[in-house]
């Protein structure tokens, strides 16, 4: 699936950039520490494999947007930072219950 961003939308979200960086770095880590809470809670080796993953992907994308690279690297480690994050919260919740 490739997402379709038009000029507009780009230049959009560059005029708005810090907007973009206070609701980004805020819903990925919120997200991400509810995806570490229930990763934490399986007790099992693998777990500590996603809870890596989750930590650096997390940790990437918000590093990203507070360095102010160019908006379009940001919005897509957002993107792949936030569909990781569900994966392994998605993953965790099946093997919980």
């Amino acid at each position: 699936m490739k997402l379709i961003f038009t000029k507009k939308v780009w230049d959009e979200l560059e005029f708005n950039r810090f907007g973009f960086m206070c609701v980004s770095i805020t819903s990925q880590s919120c997200l991400g520490g509810i995806a570490v809470c229930f990763l934490l809670q399986l007790e099992k080796p693998l777990s500590f494999v996603f809870l890596t993953l989750v930590t650096i992907v997390s940790m990437l994308s918000n590093s990203m947007a507070i360095a102010q690279l160019p908006i379009k690297w940001v919005v897509n480690m957002f993107i792949t930072a936030v569909v990781v994050t569900l994966i392994t919260l998605i993953t965790s919740l099946i093997l919980l219950s």
